[in-house]
This record gives C-alpha cells, sequence and structure tokens, in this order.
C-alpha cells in the first residue's frame, strides 16, 4: 500500500503578502502531477499471523526514558482492541476496547481519545519520560498521566516486539508507516517539528527506524 514517506527536496525564497511583508510561518507543500506512488507501508489484515517480529534488537529498550512513534491508516473508523507496537512486560501501543488510543509502560498506562474522521495518515507517539507517560497525534498532546519509576523485571520481558499485535493477539487493521523508537523521552517541540520529516537515521537516541 501507499504509506507517508514522501520525497525531501529544498526550498529556497520568501513567501510574503502583497506588500511584501514576509509571512510568518508559512508552510509549503508540493504534490506530483501524476500517480506516482510515493512511499510504501505494511498492509495488515487483522487476521492471526498477520503482523512484524523482530527477535533481536541492536540496542535493547530502556525503562527510564523511551518513545515510539508511528504513521498508521486504520482500517476501522473506530479501531478497537488492536496493537501498533507491543514488547510484552515493557512496553504497549494500541486501541484499547473503548477505541482510545493508549500506551503502557510496566503495568502503568494512559490513554486519550482517537479522532481521525478522514480515516486518513495520521501520526502516534508515545512517550515515556520517567515520570510520566505522554501520547500525542499528529503534534498536539491528547494524554498525559503521571507515574511512579519502577524498573521491568528482565525475566517478565519478552525479548521480541511486535508490530501490528501482541505477543497474545490484538492484531491491527491497517497501514504502519515510518516506525521510529527512541531510548529518550524525546521532547514534545521535537516531535510536533519532525513528525512530517524524514530521519536521517543517526539521530541521537534513536534505536529503531522502520
Amino acid at each position: 500500500g501507499i504509506g507517508f514517506r514522501n520525497p525531501t527536496g529544498s526550498i529556497y525564497g520568501r513567501v510574503v503578502y502583497g506588500n511584501g511583508q514576509a509571512v510568518e510561518g508559512a508552510a509549503v507543500r508540493l504534490e506530483a502531477s501524476d500517480n506516482t506512488q510515493l512511499g510504501k507501508s505494511v498492509l495488515l489484515n487483522g487476521n492471526a499471523g498477520s503482523y512484524l517480529k523482530v527477535d533481536s534488537l541492536v540496542s535493547a529498550f530502556i525503562d527510564s526514558a523511551f518513545t515510539i512513534e508511528a504513521w498508521i491508516k486504520p482500517t476501522d473508523a473506530s479501531p478497537k482492541n488492536q496493537i501498533i507496537f507491543s514488547r510484552r512486560g515493557q512496553y504497549e501501543l494500541g486501541f484499547n476496547s473503548n477505541g482510545e488510543i493508549y500506551f503502557t509502560y510496566n503495568g502503568k498506562s494512559v490513554s486519550g481519545d482517537y479522532v481521525n474522521p478522514n480515516q486518513s495518515y495520521i501520526h502516534v507517539a508515545g512517550i515515556n519520560s520517567h515520570d510520566s507517560l505522554l501520547i500525542m497525534l499528529n503534534d498536539s498532546v491528547i494524554a498525559v498521566s503521571s507515574i511512579q519509576y519502577t524498573a521491568t523485571n528482565p525475566t517478565q520481558v519478552d525479548r521480541a516486539v511486535y508490530i501490528g499485535a501482541g505477543a497474545a493477539g490484538g492484531y491491527f487493521k491497517g497501514n504502519i508507516d515510518e516506525m521510529r523508537a527512541w531510548n529518550i523521552a524525546v521532547p514534545v517541540a521535537q516531535i510536533a517539528r519532525d513528525y512530517t520529516r524524514l530521519l536521517a537515521g543517526n539521530e541521537n537516541g534513536l534505536i529503531a527506524y522502520w
């Protein structure tokens, strides 16, 4: 399926009003004039066996700070009981039985309303900042919960990472693209600035980029 990833380039110049005054914060977007496919995502059908599994990681996920991001396009208007990302015993991001987006760390959870009336691609991020859990949709924080930090028990953490499911199910139905995992609590302002941008892959704290 077509994904979020877009081609990049550089545009130089000034955007001004008719009187020559500069327009602050102007955004310039380009669209292809043909039917070129700009990128590809993984399309999951929601059935058992339709997910991705990573059995080993170059860098382990840490407890004290972590961020997971992804562009998603659920097939269902109100997805329920579907998991976007999971590592059993440590982190999970997905939709609960009420259709809310949730992010959990070591048994602690935060959830917020999922609003996507056009069923278009939408960016979701879960942030663990040691003493709080946050969820963002696009450039906005939709939920925050204070937590008391406790380290996970290594014997209870599954080595595998699941994309589009959990170890026991919760199969996601739709597209997932541009998934990023960080061993830092990425600042809200940075996510708001960069969620529509491509990464170089060597950013500080970035440990996985799928």
